[in-house]
């Protein structure tokens, strides 16, 4: 299974990690400054197999093949659609996203061992509700499971 990425900018480029033929041909960094000026909407994970895993930096919300997710707290209330934002400091290039209602939380770690290795892709937000600086994060793993954090 292969996964890659897909940003969709606030001036609606659309930045992809992979070709057609899954070929690697940009990486994060294509869209963070000098490469892209625009904050970002909103980042997914695709799959080769047609799954995808989106989080929107301007609403909160996940959607999970097709499948919309509002995170909550404790309470029961809804942390989605906080209009605010610019909550978080970044060193550049990353400053372009300090603008955002929804800080963005986005890579893969590869994880080595005895057996060989795995990579495990993840997107998610951080942002500020009161004192508290919550995180929500989906990671998605090699075997086709996600976990929502």
């Amino acid at each position: 299974m292969h996964v890659g990425f897909r940003i969709v900018t606030q001036d609606k480029k659309v930045i992809e990690s992979h070709d057609k033929m899954w070929n690697e041909v940009k990486d994060h960094v294509h869209a963070l400054p000098p490469n892209n000026v625009s904050p970002w909407k909103s980042y997914s994970l695709v799959t080769d197999d047609g799954h995808d895993v989106k989080v929107d930096f301007e609403s909160g919300e996940f959607n999970l093949n097709g499948v919309t997710i509002q995170p909550g707290n404790d309470q029961g209330e809804s942390q989605t659609h906080e209009p605010l934002g610019g909550q978080f400091e970044a060193d550049p290039p990353r400053d372009i996203l300090t603008s955002l209602p929804y800080f963005p939380i986005f890579g893969r770690r590869i994880y080595k061992g005895d057996w060989g290795e795995a990579k495990v892709w993840f997107c998610g937000w951080k942002r500020k509700f009161g004192e508290r600086t919550i995180q929500r994060v989906v990671y998605f793993y090699p075997n086709g499971k996600v976990v929502f954090v």
